[in-house]
C-alpha cells in the first residue's frame, strides 16, 4: 500500500477538489484505492456540500452514513478544530495514534489510499498533539506522497511558505504543490494565480501548478492538467 496524503497551508483552498481529481483520476486507471478524510469538523450527513459526500461521489460509491464510517475515524458536529471540536462536543480527541490505526485499517485492501488532511499542516489534534505530528510518525518515504494545496488570497504567500518551511524542517517533501485561484467572493483583495505562484517560487524548488478555478465550468481543463503532474510525478 501506498498513501497520499493531500495537506494544506489551511481551509477553504481546494483539499477535496485535489482529492476528488484523485479519484477520477484513479477510477480511470482501474487502480484499487480508497479516498480517507480521517477528521471532518462540522459533519453534517444531509449536507450535500460535505467533503465526504464529494469524495464518495467522487469514487462512485453510495453516500450513506456506513460509507462514511468507512472513509473517517473522526466525525465532529462543530465546524471547529479537532481540539475545541471535541472539547465542545465532550467526546474523545483524534490522536496520531488512532488516525494510525484507522489508515492501517485500509493497508491489505487497497494498493493506494488518500487521506485528505483537516484544515492546516498544523492544526491541533488534541492538547499536545497536531496533525502535523501524524505525518512525522505515518509517512513512508519510500512509498508515500504529499500533495500541498495553497491558495491565492491575500496573505496566502505568508501561510504557504510558513507550511513549507514548517514541512522542510520536518523532512517531509511535497511531490509538488497545487496553487488554486482563490474566488473573488472569498477574499479581501483578489489575486491573480499567476502572480502568487511566480512570487511563491522564489521560495521553493518543488514543481508548482496552478488551477485556476474551483467551480466545475472549468473541471475538464483542470483534470487535464492535474492527470498530466499526476503521471510525471508516478502517483
Amino acid at each position: 500500500m501506498s498513501k497520499i496524503h493531500i495537506i494544506s497551508s489551511g481551509t477553504g483552498v481546494g483539499k477535496t477538489l485535489i482529492t476528488s481529481l484523485l479519484c477520477k483520476y484513479f477510477n480511470d486507471k482501474k487502480i484499487n484505492y480508497i479516498a480517507t478524510k480521517p477528521i471532518v469538523s462540522g459533519f453534517k450527513l444531509a449536507n450535500k456540500n460535505e467533503d465526504l459526500y464529494q469524495i464518495i461521489n467522487a469514487e462512485n460509491k453510495k453516500y450513506s452514513l456506513a460509507n462514511v464510517k468507512r472513509h473517517s475515524a473522526h466525525l465532529f458536529k462543530f465546524p471547529l478544530s479537532p481540539d475545541q471540536a471535541a472539547e465542545k462536543e465532550k467526546v474523545n480527541y483524534a490522536t496520531v495514534k488512532t488516525l494510525s490505526a484507522f489508515i492501517k485499517k485500509h493497508d491489505k485492501k487497497y494498493d493506494k489510499v488518500l487521506i485528505e488532511g483537516v484544515g492546516g499542516v498544523c492544526v491541533p489534534l488534541n492538547r499536545s498533539e497536531t496533525y502535523l505530528d501524524y505525518l512525522i510518525k505515518d509517512f513512508n518515504k519510500k512509498n508515500d506522497k504529499i500533495i500541498l494545496v495553497l491558495g491565492s488570497y491575500l496573505g496566502s504567500l505568508s501561510h504557504s511558505i510558513t507550511t513549507l518551511k514548517t514541512l522542510e524542517n520536518s523532512r517531509l517533501n511535497p511531490a509538488f504543490i497545487v496553487v488554486t485561484q482563490s474566488l473573488k467572493k472569498d477574499c479581501e483583495l483578489y489575486i491573480d494565480i499567476a502572480a502568487t505562484i511566480k512570487s511563491l517560487s522564489n521560495f521553493t524548488s518543488v514543481n508548482i501548478i496552478g488551477l485556476d478555478n474551483l467551480t466545475k465550468r472549468n473541471e475538464a481543463k483542470a483534470l487535464k492538467v492535474f492527470y498530466e503532474r499526476i503521471s510525471k510525478e508516478n502517483i
